[in-house]
């Protein structure tokens, strides 16, 4: 007869150090970045983990690691910096910005860092509304963290020389302006003489609201020289020259540069303002610049207004930063809405609800979902239901009749719904049972029913056949359940280690054991194998 050995296994765990692959390490998952109404927006993020997608702009190297992000465009000016940032900061790092879509291979720009530890910075001209994808790379694969900032902004265009002629404004976004060279003989109905150096902007109301605005002109060589100023409002919605909402206009040539419209008085908070108050006057004979500052009026929505500045004064060079601080009107148009819910584990229905104003002609409304789907002219569209786990980019673009665009954009996140797999239990009577679970996705918890605890395998003893329900939360908070049973069997067992065996020297010999009734069992030879089914060549009779 064989004897039974034990043996004694050591097992070695070799643990190393690695770095999580990046959720946003492919085109298909980039990252939304949503620009506010400012243009200006930054995030921060890594290249740690990164992996080659084989999507190279021509200032990269072949196997470059990259991450990406999108967003979509609310100005035509469009700016991309990535700087290195964090406890471990990437280096060489390189910028590249693509549209149309992730499968195309058209990059429109890139640029890679002067030096190591430098900027990177990629600019590129988009019609607004336009999705865009940044890709982050590093020439020398360095991983470590960076700043992205994405900057997106429309120059206002140059200004006109007349009311026909005023240049369009689309935002209330500050801007500087260069006043004419020149003009070509309008008169404003308030004014005693033509514009001789104006500029001259137009704006369509789209939610009614107060008009505040403040121009400071800055005039290059003036410094001693007498500067005079004039400014009207007019609403021109029935055509120019319009109806006169607020003017003054002061030929005394009594003001030093600058000429400081953007200090009001005590009495007149709002700032310089195109509308009737105090101190608001066709003319003034007088050195106290207060008396230029008019309070603040209200615009109708839907109505078109111009605002007219003019250096009545030749022979200096100036120009004018303008402001609408302290304005309450929304301009025409503006893109505004919401998403609900933003997050969710698929499916998701989401709804939209679109409180933009002013906005009008042909196609006022244009929707993309983030998916390849498209809706037009519809300000509200019906109920979406996102099935894919993935990010999806919504995008609202709207449009007026004087040709301004506006566009804004919300992230829509879907996660995946985690499975389990669970594995069962039969034991005798009185004794211990082991049950596990495991889920698709790591780094969640786990719950098991009736106490069993909080582990992915717990032991149990039930006096009689029990199944026990596990539930999974994922690290997004999605959730899946499965059971798992212990079979408590009061049957007797008959164990059977198989026939005794004669053997050779050097021969092998399999052991493989049977219980009846059948199940799942552990087996565990003693002087042999651990496990049941092995083989084993002793060299003397056990």
């Amino acid at each position: 007869m064989l004897k039974k050995f034990t043996f004694l296994l050591f097992w070695v765990l070799l643990i190393t150090t690695a770095f999580a692959q990046p959720a946003n390490d492919n085109c298909g998952a980039a990252t939304s970045v949503i620009i506010p109404s400012s243009g200006n927006a930054c995030v921060t993020g890594t290249l740690a983990g990164a992996t080659d997608d084989g999507i190279y702009s021509s200032c990269e190297t072949a196997g470059s690691q990259e991450v990406w992000y999108s967003f979509i465009t609310t100005g035509a000016n469009n700016t991309v910096t990535v700087s290195p940032t964090g406890g471990t900061p990437a280096s060489n790092l390189v910028v590249s910005l693509k549209s149309v879509s992730c499968a195309s291979n058209n990059i429109n720009a890139c640029n890679a860092a002067a030096t190591a530890g430098g900027t990177a910075t990629a600019s590129w001209a988009f019609p607004v509304g336009t999705q865009v994808w940044v890709f982050v790379s590093s020439t020398t694969n360095s991983g470590g963290g960076f700043q992205l900032c994405v900057t997106s902004t429309t120059t206002p265009a140059t200004t006109g020389k007349d009311c026909t002629l005023a240049a369009p404004l689309c935002t209330k976004s500050s801007f500087t302006a260069n006043v004419a060279t020149g003009s070509n003989g309008f008169t404003p109905p308030c004014f005693g003489a033509a514009l001789q150096r104006p500029i001259i902007f137009k704006f369509t109301v789209g939610q009614t609201g107060l008009l505040n605005w403040r121009a400071t002109p800055t005039c290059a060589g003036a410094s001693g020289n007498r500067i005079e100023f004039d400014w009207a409002v007019y609403d021109i919605t029935g055509g120019c020259p319009g109806t006169g909402v607020a003017c003054n206009y002061n030929y005394t040539g009594d003001f030093v540069n600058p000429f400081p419209f953007g200090t009001p008085p005590t009495t007149s908070p709002q700032g310089m303002q195109g509308g009737p108050g105090p101190g608001c006057n066709n003319t003034q004979t007088t050195t106290n610049t207060a008396l230029e500052i008019c309070q603040g009026v209200t615009v109708t929505a839907g109505n078109t207004y111009i605002i007219i500045v003019d250096q009545f004064t030749q022979g200096t060079t100036c120009s004018i930063d303008f402001n609408f601080n302290g304005s309450t009107f929304e301009m025409a148009p503006s893109s505004v809405f919401t998403v609900t819910p933003s997050t969710g584990c698929g499916p998701i229905t989401v709804t939209f609800n679109n409180t933009s104003v002013g906005a009008t002609g042909a196609t006022p409304y244009i929707w993309t979902f983030g998916d390849g789907t498209t809706l037009n002219n519809v300000q509200n569209p019906p109920a979406k239901t996102y099935s894919t786990p993935g990010n999806y980019l919504v995008s609202l673009t709207t449009q007026s009749a004087t040709g301004c665009v506006a566009s804004s954009s919300q992230s829509v996140q879907v996660f995946a719904n985690p499975t389990l797999t669970t594995v069962s239990d039969t034991i005798c009577t009185g004794l211990q049972a082991t049950i596990s679970a495991t889920a698709s996705t790591p780094g969640g918890t786990y719950s098991w029913s009736n106490g069993a605890g909080n582990t992915a395998s717990v032991n149990v003893s039930p006096g009689a056949t029990t199944t026990y329900t596990v539930t999974y939360t994922s690290a997004d908070n999605c959730t899946a359940t499965a059971t798992a049973t212990v079979t408590v069997s009061s049957n007797n067992y008959v164990v059977n280690a198989g026939p005794d065996s004669t053997i050779c020297t050097n021969q092998t010999i399999m052991l493989n054991g049977s219980v009846n009734p059948p199940g799942n069992y552990t087996y565990s030879w003693t002087g042999g194998p651990v496990t049941n089914g092995n083989t084993l060549t002793p060299s003397v009779t056990p």
